[in-house]
């Protein structure tokens, strides 16, 4: 069953339909279809598949220009031949799921967002990460305490610790950065004949010891063959 008429700009005409399907094979731009079902709005090459399509369909062209309005209609699926045309929608009737229904999004177009736009997320599903795979997390945002809301803090517990010796070479040594230590005890040894420098201004008499809380590296100026016994916490 077809519909074939011209149709004036923003005309309207009423059409029996028997089917399940309506397809708008050709018009000079957006056509109006109205049932008793919903309405919709369809470009040339697009269609409608339901079974509430039996009945007056009106009719409406949409463009601004006079033109021939030809639908396709019938039962079954339609299936308009193929020649590189594209199917354009831009307008579909509301969906509702039934209880329990679920919809499933495999995967989503890239988005871009305008300088000022945010996106609020108010929740996440559960992630599950597979072996070896790690989440890396640059930055947090600030995060602000209701009045009488508290913070419950712990110390880093250290998992071991590292022994070492180090000599003045040169005038100089240095003990390497290390990410792991939380802190690192220095003692100079007593046999030693001079006060060793740390970081060119903290003196260290032979057989004092100063205990340093940082992973960056340390360096020591000394008399060459001076020597300081290092303990570093690891966690």
């Amino acid at each position: 069953m077809s519909f074939n008429q011209f149709m004036p700009a923003r005309a309207q005409r009423h059409y029996q339909i028997s089917g399940n399907f309506l397809h708008v094979e050709k018009a000079p731009g957006p056509v109006l279809i109205m049932t008793e079902a919903g309405r919709y709005v369809l470009y040339p090459g697009a269609g409608v598949q339901s079974d509430t399509l039996n009945g007056n369909v009106q009719v409406e062209n949409m463009s601004d220009a006079d033109g021939q309005v030809t639908l396709v209609s019938g039962f079954g699926r339609y299936f308009p031949p193929t020649d590189g045309q594209e199917v354009k929608v831009t307008q579909m009737p509301d969906v509702k799921l039934a209880s329990g229904q679920a919809v499933v999004v495999s995967e989503l177009p890239a988005v871009t967002f305008a300088p000022g736009q945010q996106v609020g997320v108010a929740q996440l599903p559960a992630v599950a990460l597979a072996a070896d795979q790690q989440v890396n997390v640059g930055q947090l945002p600030a995060v602000t305490l209701a009045p009488e809301q508290t913070v419950i803090t712990q110390p880093v517990r250290p998992t071991s610790v590292a022994a070492s010796v180090l000599t003045i070479a040169t005038g100089a040594a240095e003990l390497p950065a290390n990410p792991a230590r939380v802190r690192v005890t220095v003692r100079a040894s007593a046999a030693n004949t001079q006060d060793i420098l740390i970081e060119g201004g903290f003196a260290i008499a032979p057989g004092e010891r100063e205990e340093l809380f940082v992973t960056g590296a340390v360096s020591f100026a000394g008399l060459d063959g001076e020597t300081l016994d290092v303990l570093e916490t690891l966690q």
